[in-house]
């Protein structure tokens, strides 16, 4: 049993011997596959530490006997590595059906025994399907395993990806993997030709690999062929994907197949089958939860007309955490759209919306600064067009102008008009300058 335990830490935590003894060798020249490597690897310890003649010469029927007996008795002392193996399956199982708590308690003790796969994989639920404060956690388990020289944990976390030998060598890894059939390999590389991560662009070879995957149930990558197909045009392929995923249990799926249903993406707008969709996404808790909310909102305000719903879930997307949530609400009571007209409530959940941080807060900022204006109070509204401009926000630039330009809570001055106004390209702002330089004109 030493023996097979052997092999296995050689193709998972002590990978990285193999690795080091083939980066010291001519492989071309000498010939040497990584198999040979770890065969010659584990001969040696068969020799030296489990004290085995391998020279001996045995029937192989006696092989078979002696070998069925130690399985037996390493299974009855609960020493059987493969048990491990079993979880893991169990544990991929569970996640490929989206049941990410259950996977999660499933691949921890095998993290922590030191399987990389898991350190993948827990990794990848604690930095996607987690709660914000998990995603640190999860990055620490793919950077273990990637110190562990595991390839889809090096691709998840690689810092610097200027180190072309480093990243080719991760690249064949993955090519490695993937013809073995592992679809996580397999979302990788897709992921990789997608982008260009150390490969050439290449849409056509990541639909391949992507598929491939997808075929051995791979829920992301159903979603992404899905997306890639929409950028092609081919929205009834692209549905199709997006069905699959969501019946694989990914809330993505769910939810981009709402949005087709929504703006009408390949099929008939329909708002009842978009909030059909759109609520199964919902439902699976997924790490766009926030989002999706605020897309029922908008399906309930945009297509329905119904504001008390849509102000609903508005609410329920802020309280998520996504910031157009409390932005859209505070623009019902700004409007009196399902509500009353209430000022103080529309700047107080514009507040929350630019607090979230993320980049709409200029955007918003400038909604806040909007109502101070109208109120006449031009020192607030100062103070937060000044914070939607910092943020790059470009009407944030023209209303700092309007405000240099009347004079209104700063002394009036032309040439930080002009400063302002030159920030941006808007129509309004070229119109401002025009007057400006023809009042100019005129007083010469």
């Amino acid at each position: 049993m030493g023996v097979f335990n052997k092999l296995e830490l050689l193709d998972t935590t002590e990978s990285y011997i193999i690795d080091s003894a083939l980066g010291c060798i001519d492989v071309k020249e000498n010939e040497i596959t990584r198999n040979d490597l770890r065969d010659n690897l584990t001969k040696k310890y068969i020799s030296q530490s489990a004290l085995v003649n391998i020279n001996t010469k045995i029937s192989i029927y006696n092989f078979i006997v002696e070998l069925l007996y130690t399985l037996q008795q390493a299974e009855a002392e609960k020493i059987l590595f493969l048990e491990q193996e079993t979880t893991l399956h169990e544990a991929i199982d569970l996640y490929i059906h989206c049941h990410m708590n259950e996977a999660a308690d499933k691949f921890l003790p095998l993290a922590e025994s030191g399987n990389t796969k898991a350190m993948y994989l827990l990794g990848d639920i604690y930095r996607n399907y987690s709660s914000v404060e998990f995603h640190s956690i999860g990055e620490s388990w793919q950077k273990k395993g990637a110190y562990l020289q595991d390839p889809l944990c090096m691709i998840s976390t690689i810092p610097n990806e200027d180190d072309v030998l480093i990243m080719e060598d991760i690249i064949e890894k993955l090519k490695d993997l993937s013809y073995q059939n592992d679809m996580f390999a397999q979302y990788e590389l897709g992921y990789c030709y997608e982008y260009g991560r150390c490969v050439e662009k290449d849409a056509e070879l990541a639909k391949k690999w992507y598929l491939t995957a997808a075929k051995l149930g791979h829920f992301k990558s159903m979603n992404k062929l899905g997306l890639l197909y929409a950028a092609d045009r081919d929205y009834i392929e692209a549905n199709k994907w997006y069905k699959l995923a969501g019946e694989n249990g990914y809330n993505e799926g769910w939810y981009n197949l709402g949005k087709s249903y929504h703006y009408g993406i390949g099929v008939e707008i329909d708002s009842d089958i978009a909030i059909y969709y759109y609520q199964k996404s919902f439902n699976l808790h997924g790490n766009c939860s926030g989002e999706i909310a605020n897309q029922i909102g908008l399906v309930y305000h945009e297509i329905k007309k119904e504001n008390e719903p849509a102000n609903h879930w508005f609410k329920r997307a802020g309280e998520l955490g996504y910031s157009y949530g409390w932005s859209n609400l505070a623009s019902s009571y700004e409007n009196g759209r399902g509500v009353s007209i209430d000022i103080e409530k529309a700047k107080e959940y514009y507040i929350k919306a630019y607090d979230i941080g993320d980049n709409s807060a200029g955007k918003f900022a400038n909604s806040i600064g909007v109502i101070f204006a109208n109120e006449k109070n031009y020192t607030s509204a100062y103070k937060w067009f000044h914070l939607a401009a910092k943020d790059g926000f470009g009407w944030g630039f023209y209303n700092l102008g309007c405000l240099f330009y009347h004079g209104l809570g700063v002394e009036k001055n032309n040439d930080i008009a002009i400063y302002y106004y030159e920030k941006t390209s808007y129509i309004d702002s070229l119109k401002m300058l025009g007057k400006i330089y023809y009042e100019k004109i005129s007083v010469n």
